[in-house]
Formats: C-alpha cells, sequence, structure tokens
C-alpha cells in the first residue's frame, strides 16, 4: 500500500539530484594571507592562472619589491582579484583577522632601484582588480613602467581596475608615472589616494595615463597630489609633474577621463595636463596652478588648503575651506546603460579609512584624500546630528 508513495518519492529525489548535478556549483575565491614578499608573488602567480576569484591579504609590514621582475598578476577570465593591506593577526595569533591596519603600515618598497608592481589586463577577459591600503614607495620607474604599472590592450578587456587608499612616495622613474602608469585597462578609477615627493624625468607627471578610444575610460576622484617633481629644464606648455592623461579617438568610439574633487599643491609645474582626443570632465577641484582646459568644468578653485601638515597630515584643519566643497557621488535611479560621467563612487572610506572620519563626514565630500573632522566653521563634526 504504501508503494506507490515510495516509488513517487525516489522519483522525486532522482529529479533533485539530477537539478543538482545541472547546477554549477558555487566557486568560493580562493583566499591568501601573506607575510612575506615571496608569499606575495606567489599569491599574485597563482592568482592569475587559477581560474576562481582570489582574495589576498597582505599584514602590516614591509615587503621588499623582488628583482627582477616586480609582483605580476595577468588577469584570469572573468575572475577578480582583491588585493589588501593592513591584516593583523587574532587573539589566537590566527593570521590576517582583522584589517584594521592605515595605508601606511603596509610598505611594498622598490628600495630606490627597482619596479613594485604591474597588473595587466588580457584581450577577451573581464575580471576586476583592487589593490587597496597599502604603500608602494621608492621604487625606480623604468621609460615604460611606474613604481605600480597598470596596462591592457588596445580593445577586448572588458574589465575594471580599483587603486583605492594608496599612498605613492618618493618614487622617481625617467618618464610620465613614475608613481603609476596606466595604458589601456578598459575602466580604471584611482580614488582616495595620496602622492607626494615623487619625480619625473621628461615632465610627463608622475600619474600618466593614456585611455584607448575602446576603454571605457579613467576617473581620478578624491586625491591628494602633492610635491610632485621634474627634470625638464626648459618647460614646455605641455609639461606637468602631476596628472597627464591621454585620450584617444577611432573614429566610432572615444575614450574619456574623470577628475573631480581632487587636491594639486605645491607641485613643479601645471598640475594637471589633458591631451588627445576624448571628452574630459573636471569639477570641484582644487587646484595651485591654473586649471586644465577641459569640456566640462565646474566647481574649480585655487585657494591655500589649510592641511594640519601639508606633505606630512592631509587632514584639512578647522576653517579649510575644502570643507564640504566636493562634487556628490551620482545617486540612484540611473539610465540604463549608465553614463561614463555617472558611473564613480568616492566609496565609504577616506585614505585614513579605519580613523574616526567616515568618507562622507558633512553635508558634503570633502576635496582631496583625507576627509576632515571639522565643519567649515571650524567645529566638530557631530555625526548623530539629524
Amino acid at each position: 500500500m504504501f508503494e506507490p508513495m515510495t516509488r513517487i518519492m525516489r522519483l522525486a529525489a532522482l529529479a533533485l539530484l539530477a537539478a543538482l548535478t545541472l547546477t554549477p556549483a558555487l566557486a568560493w575565491p580562493a583566499v591568501f594571507c601573506v607575510q612575506t614578499s615571496e608569499q606575495l608573488r606567489q599569491a599574485m602567480t597563482t592568482a592569475g592562472s587559477n581560474g576562481q576569484d582570489d582574495i589576498i591579504r597582505i599584514h602590516s609590514g614591509t615587503y621588499p619589491a623582488p628583482a627582477p621582475q616586480p609582483f605580476i598578476y595577468s588577469s584570469d577570465g572573468a575572475f577578480d582579484l582583491d588585493i589588501s593591506g593592513g591584516w593583523s593577526p587574532g587573539f589566537d595569533a590566527t593570521p590576517c583577522v582583522y584589517n584594521d591596519g592605515e595605508p601606511g603600515d603596509t610598505l611594498l618598497d622598490g628600495e630606490g632601484n627597482r619596479l613594485v608592481m604591474s597588473i595587466q589586463g588580457q584581450a577577451g577577459e573581464a575580471g576586476e582588480v583592487r589593490v587597496q591600503n597599502l604603500t608602494i614607495a621608492s621604487a625606480l620607474a623604468s621609460p615604460s613602467s611606474g613604481a605600480l604599472s597598470i596596462t591592457g590592450p588596445a580593445s577586448g578587456f572588458g574589465g575594471e581596475i580599483l587603486v583605492d587608499r594608496v599612498k605613492f612616495s618618493g618614487n622617481q622613474g625617467p618618464a610620465g608615472g613614475s608613481a603609476i602608469r596606466i595604458t589601456g585597462g578598459n575602466k580604471v578609477t584611482v580614488r582616495n589616494s595620496i602622492f607626494a615627493f615623487n619625480s619625473t624625468g621628461n615632465g610627463q607627471g608622475v600619474v600618466f595615463a593614456s585611455m584607448s578610444a575602446s576603454d571605457q575610460g579613467f576617473y581620478f576622484i578624491n586625491n591628494s597630489l602633492t610635491y610632485s617633481f621634474h627634470d625638464v629644464s626648459s618647460p614646455s606648455a605641455t609639461t606637468t609633474s602631476g596628472l597627464h592623461v591621454n585620450l584617444n579617438n577611432d573614429g566610432t568610439s572615444q575614450s574619456r577621463a574623470y577628475i573631480a574633487n581632487n587636491l594639486f599643491w605645491a607641485n613643479e609645474t601645471d598640475d594637471t595636463w589633458l591631451g588627445g582626443v576624448g571628452t574630459t570632465y573636471v569639477y570641484n577641484n582644487n587646484f595651485f596652478f591654473d586649471p586644465p582646459a577641459s569640456d566640462f568644468s565646474d566647481g574649480n578653485m585655487s585657494v591655500d588648503p589649510q592641511l594640519v601638515q601639508i606633505g606630512v597630515d592631509f587632514t584639512p584643519a578647522a576653517g579649510s575651506p575644502l570643507i564640504d566643497q566636493g562634487r556628490s557621488q551620482p545617486t540612484p535611479p540611473f539610465p540604463v546603460p549608465r553614463p561614463f560621467e555617472l558611473d564613480w563612487s568616492y566609496g565609504l572610506q577616506d585614505f585614513d579609512g579605519g580613523g574616526t572620519t567616515s568618507r562622507l563626514e558633512g553635508a558634503n565630500v570633502d576635496i582631496g584624500a583625507v576627509e576632515s573632522p571639522f565643519k567649515p566653521d571650524g567645529l566638530f563634526q557631530d555625526r548623530f546630528e539629524p
């Protein structure tokens, strides 16, 4: 009498088993906890070929870059990679439990004679790469590579690359991009980062970005770029010691650049140079020199930033004109497809990250990499106020 029901249950079980068999298995990311330069090198190499998402957690400490090649990652299909510094052990000494360090606590060191890191996007691939919460310093760049190099093919790479809360300091090289050199990469965002005391030999900027016509574009958001130098004895109209951007148009499509909420100050020559053929947006920056020519521009200024200690502490001091003067990030609903000028964010944390301030403390975001704890009137922000 129970046989028909038993048969039905068996058939149902077989159907469920077949469904589970046909359903792709959920792939968890591979997590690497690194505490030496060799472990970091191996983790980045493995991440480029293991066919899954990867998370690399770097313990607070100093990591000399390897030689002759730097730390290298080559994109792996549509899989993502997240690299972050500032990790520390738990109470039971288990490594990489807490991410409580600031960017200065994790140093990737070029030691004055070599490159530090290379991120390479490949044609036909579309993963996301994030480099966060660390310092890249003392690199000797080459004519075609920076302390951090981001490269992509002329076409065919559909991924995204984010550099967030990274300090670039004391890097030098003969060409543009001694701190960070970007040649392609589809959608590249550099935000909440500090550039200080870097130098370029040929006057093409310590930050160099050249985007192909098929790339979505380049975003430079809420950074502080100061004390940048070059070795050009007779500067021309195109010489810059700060940010150099070159855009391209192939007659069908063109690349774009969005420069917003940045502090450019105490640089040797022009803060920025925007060239090539593309669309440029320049909003709510504080420039030491004149703002660059652009297609769209608003809210830019040139005033003493009044930092706590420029070159050392980039926090806007009480009464700083940078407080609440940034451009608000886009908010939904968004059109589909999402336009380039609406496809950016300044994130949840400022450069200092785990400190007393978040990225947005007042009515508007501040200009620069660090959010001030003060209101425009000089009083402390009260995050509990309505």
